[in-house]
């Protein structure tokens, strides 16, 4: 079993302190000390409640100036926003109401112009059909006119033939000259007559012939020749001046006698 050692040195335990009266600063007890104290933790908590107060309303008047600086703000936003949106808006409804009425237009201009291309496309249609009406008419009795010129100047012709039938045979007489023999012209009698002593100054050297024909009437003649036969009666006469101006009508009815 273990045992433990032996100290070496003895504790000493010093001796104990007798107090005396005279080392004591005795006082009475009293309740002032508790009083003052009391007071003193209520003017300390007064004061803290003021503190507290005042910064409540301190941090109140902040939160109220910063309140009404937000609320100034936010109104100095909205009206440069309200300004900015109507601005924008203005313009955005000008640009639109002037495409709306560009657009419009230009329909408007479209329809306008359709309608003045068909005023006019028809104006051009009735022109045209106006002038070649006209022209038909004009061609018709400008035709008239050369018709009625034409029996006028058959009825000189058949009234005085000896121009007519002098002019055919100086034509007949070209055509052919330099032609070996006989040139045969048939008339009626009584142009025969009328032309006999006019053909003997235009035979020249040509071989012509004058015959009596009895059935050839005023104004008719024809003639043969090595080439062959012509005939340029009236009527014939008559017929090629018809077709030259694309018309088939008879010659008139002239009493020569």
């Amino acid at each position: 079993m273990y045992k433990r050692p032996t100290p070496l040195f003895k504790p000493v335990t010093p001796p104990p302190t007798v107090l005396s009266d005279r080392s004591i600063d005795w006082s009475r007890w009293t309740m002032a000390p508790i009083a003052r104290h009391e007071e003193e933790a209520e003017r300390a908590e007064q004061a803290r409640d003021h503190e507290l107060e005042q910064q409540a309303i301190r941090q109140r008047e902040q939160e109220d100036e910063l309140a009404r600086l937000r609320e100034q703000a936010r109104q100095e936003g909205y009206a440069a926003g309200r300004e900015q949106g109507l601005a924008e808006g203005r313009e955005q409804g000008r640009a639109e109401g002037h495409a709306e009425g560009y657009a419009a237009g230009m329909a408007s201009a479209t329809d306008i112009q359709q309608q003045t291309a068909q005023q006019l496309m028809a104006l051009l249609d009735a022109a045209q059909q106006e002038i070649v009406d006209l022209r038909e008419e004009i061609g018709q009795s400008l035709i008239a006119m050369g018709v009625r010129i034409a029996s006028h100047i058959v009825g000189v012709q058949l009234a005085d033939p000896g121009p007519s039938l002098l002019a055919a045979v100086r034509h007949i007489l070209a055509q052919h000259e330099g032609c070996n023999g006989t040139i045969t012209f048939y008339l009626n009698e009584a142009d025969l007559a009328l032309l006999r002593p006019l053909v003997q100054s235009e035979q020249g050297e040509m071989q012509v012939r004058l015959v009596a024909a009895a059935d050839l009437s005023r104004g008719d003649i024809k003639a043969r020749t090595a080439y062959g036969d012509i005939d340029a009666t009236l009527k014939t006469r008559w017929d090629a001046a018809m077709a030259s101006i694309g018309l088939q009508a008879p010659p008139p009815a002239i009493d020569a006698a």
